[in-house]
């Protein structure tokens, strides 16, 4: 596995902005004990709109907008905070996947997998490796996704533990992009640890098996491309 280039652009440091946001609200709303809350990520800004929280509004706001290196403001906002993680995985697509998609030919004509990485901070990164030996490197990434030489983008068994793994350090997605089409799993809540137990034993039949078992999860996503 070699570091081929940074891609570090609007995109990529809006993907991280919002991934801040969304671990600011899990962490905002648990700590304030909200039964809701409604937001608007506006420029460099995340908009808030807590709904019967039984906690300290201010002070869970004052903590965790530090924590997270965030500008929060109280507002009527009226938008669905679980929109936020589908975001990221629009974001990808509108700015970052042509740069995914262009490693294709690379990978089906020469066996080389491609390995794209978006860190908290908003920093891209590409990495070049042999087929199945390109794996998520040690660094907590957003949202990470890989080229697949085959026809159809069905994660391995492999990729799965690359999964798993991810969402233990609160990852949002990892993709997979092939000839046909690209595939991402994506969480949309804080994964339980029951769930990611569930998800590291699924045994692999084929993959619309492991794949309709991924989607009986509350908590997780799948999303073509």
């Amino acid at each position: 596995m070699k570091y081929i280039e940074e891609i570090t652009n609007k995109y990529t440091r809006r993907i991280g902005f919002i991934y801040r946001s969304i671990l600011f609200v899990e962490d905002f709303t648990e700590d304030a004990d909200c039964g809701d809350i409604y937001v608007e990520p506006l420029n460099e800004t995340l908009l808030i709109n807590p709904v019967n929280c039984a906690g300290n509004v201010d002070d869970s706001i004052n903590y965790y907008s530090k924590f997270y290196d965030l500008n929060v403001r109280l507002s009527r906002v009226n938008r669905s905070f679980n929109e936020l993680y589908r975001d990221i995985i629009k974001t990808y697509a509108e700015g970052l996947r042509p740069l995914v998609k262009a490693r294709l030919s690379s990978t089906i004509e020469k066996r080389l997998e491609y390995f794209m990485g978006v860190t908290p901070t908003g920093e891209g990164f590409l990495l070049e490796g042999d087929v199945g030996r390109v794996r998520i490197p040690w660094v907590n990434t957003v949202l990470s996704v890989h080229t697949h030489p085959e026809e159809h983008p069905f994660p391995s068994l492999t990729d799965l533990e690359t999964i798993v793994r991810s969402f233990t350090s609160r990852s949002i997605a990892h993709g997979v992009e092939a000839y046909s089409g690209g595939l991402f799993i994506y969480r949309v809540k804080p994964i339980r640890l029951k769930e990611l137990f569930f998800i590291k034993n699924i045994k692999k039949k084929d993959p619309i098996s492991y794949l309709n078992e991924l989607s009986r999860l509350d908590s997780v996503r799948i999303a073509y491309l």
